[in-house]
């Protein structure tokens, strides 16, 4: 084996060990194999990136608008392999987006630069070993009148408010599909 496998070996079991001690903000960028790494596995399981994030949004509740971007969503993220769920409340849109790095990074740039919202906050993103929304390339619930308590029954501030906000999308998509 040349030297160069070997090192790179070497650097890779340094990410390993420096993602399951601290996460994917445990391992710094500076390291050449990074996206390397990030591409291949971590103890022979696949790993899936997500993000969670909410914003403003600029356009009406309802809108017709959010069709639009369902639609769109659904033909992208099929061909680039991201599920994911949206939520829209009057004022926000939440949004939770699991699938390949590269493809999940142009993504969120597209979505940072869309006109009808603002104020882009990414809430959480990370590493997973299996999606949470495999059979949804892109699920959406609308937080009507009606369910409004509900909603705001599940929210709280500061910590712990990303992992809510993904288990109130998860009890969500099983209403939808009958679970």
């Amino acid at each position: 084996m040349n030297e160069g496998a070997s090192g790179e070996r070497s650097d890779l079991k340094h990410l390993e060990s420096s993602f399951l001690a601290n996460g994917l903000r445990g391992i710094k960028a500076s390291n050449c194999c990074l996206e390397s790494w990030l591409n291949r596995t971590i103890k022979g399981r696949v790993m899936i990136f997500f993000v969670l994030y909410q914003s403003d949004a600029t356009t009406d509740f309802p809108s017709d608008v959010d069709h639009k971007i369902l639609e769109t969503a659904y033909h992208r993220n099929r061909a680039d392999q991201i599920t994911g769920y949206l939520v829209r409340t009057p004022n926000k849109y939440y949004q939770y987006l699991e699938g390949p790095s590269a493809k999940l990074d142009a993504l969120v740039q597209d979505i940072k630069s869309d006109p009808r919202h603002n104020d882009f906050e990414l809430l959480q993103d990370g590493v997973l070993a299996q999606r949470r929304f495999s059979s949804w390339a892109m699920g959406y619930h609308l937080v009507s009148e009606k369910d409004l308590d509900e909603f705001y029954g599940w929210l709280h501030e500061g910590e712990g408010f990303g992992d809510v906000m993904i288990a109130y999308m998860e009890q969500m998509a099983r209403r939808r599909k009958g679970n």
